[in-house]
């Protein structure tokens, strides 16, 4: 379970729980790490692959995001392919939004769920307080 979830008070409910707090809306795409990053970690930070790590990576040798990109089309790859350019921004230049993902176990509609609205509201100092930028509902597994 997410440790940051941890935080978050229970819901009380049986008809919504926290599922989850992820990342969406990578831009201009989810940074790839590389071996070199792993291998640079276990010289330098005893294999943890912290985001200190992977800053200091990027600033003490040639190491970056592993992303390539179509120049002609835009379109993104996970490694080296032909006819790409390597993502040339750092670590902190890839951004992202933090979500709080609550799963819903009824079929009614969300101004419906007895207790739902009291409690996104008594959440909003810690949103706040984590930079969690908003809440996404799923009934999915």
């Amino acid at each position: 379970m997410n440790k940051l979830l941890e935080k978050f008070p229970e819901t009380g409910s049986e008809e919504f729980k926290l599922k989850d707090i992820i990342q969406i809306n990578h831009k201009p795409h989810p940074y790839c790490i590389t071996g070199k990053h792993a291998i640079y970690a276990s010289n330098h930070y005893g294999g943890m692959l912290s985001e200190t790590a992977i800053r200091n990576a990027e600033k003490s040798s040639d190491i970056k995001c592993g992303m390539y990109v179509n120049q002609f089309t835009g379109e993104y790859y996970n490694g080296y392919k032909a006819g790409c350019k390597q993502c040339s921004l750092s670590y902190d230049e890839h951004t992202s939004d933090t979500v709080l993902v609550i799963k819903i176990f009824t079929d009614k509609e969300l101004n419906e769920i007895f207790g739902l609205e009291q409690y996104l509201k008594s959440i909003v100092d810690k949103l706040e307080e984590f930079k969690i930028a908003g809440v996404v509902f799923t009934k999915d597994e």
